[in-house]
């Protein structure tokens, strides 16, 4: 089993998975949220620096330790609320595939799960685009962040929002250079 970065305890106190869910259906589903979308907007680098700090054995430094408890955690939860939604809502049996029910409600149709899971989405890369901002911010505390040893790892994404179109703000800077340019996400520009 991977090492988990979110606790069940932090899990089912800071969503809304009540008490009594099985954290057997949850974990595959943290581990997904953890590969898929944590580990591109981390880089492999970082992404393995924190999960190497997060053993039973080990401390995490306290850049990473900010960087888990004040952003990493928090969009973690909203992926993970928005990734189990059907898992929650369909069953796998010995009999098939089951729509769960309940004596004291009904399940939630097909279009408003699908406007659910992108409101959780939605909070989910706003708080991965508040952590990318704040590594941005930080630089000197993460030179995982801009290092990347290996050919085929993963580098990190420039945003957090899963778009296919570009709304670049210009916000995010490196520099300047020795000609006093300002090194953008996407390209250099002149410095005004």
């Amino acid at each position: 089993m991977a090492q988990l970065l979110i606790t069940e305890d932090y899990l089912k106190k800071t969503t809304v998975i009540g008490d009594n869910v099985d954290m057997k259906i949850l974990t595959p589903v943290i581990e997904w949220v953890q590969d898929i979308y944590i580990l591109p907007l981390l880089g492999a680098d970082l992404y393995d620096e924190i999960i190497t700090q997060s053993t039973p054995t080990t401390t995490l430094t306290a850049a990473n330790s900010t960087l888990l408890n004040s952003y990493i955690l928090k969009a973690m939860r909203f992926y993970i609320l928005a990734e189990s939604v059907r898992t929650f809502k369909y069953r796998y049996t010995n009999q098939g595939i089951m729509i769960g029910t309940s004596q004291n409600g009904t399940a939630i149709p097909y279009d408003e799960m699908e406007a659910l899971i992108d409101e959780w989405k939605s909070k989910a890369e706003t708080y991965g685009e508040l952590m990318i901002n704040y590594i941005y911010d930080n630089q000197a505390s993460y030179p995982a962040y801009w290092t990347l040893s290996g050919v085929y790892r993963e580098r990190p994404r420039a945003t957090a929002y899963d778009s296919p179109i570009s709304f670049f703000s210009g916000t995010k800077r490196e520099g300047p250079n020795d000609s006093g340019d300002y090194r953008y996400k996407h390209g250099w520009t002149k410095r005004i």
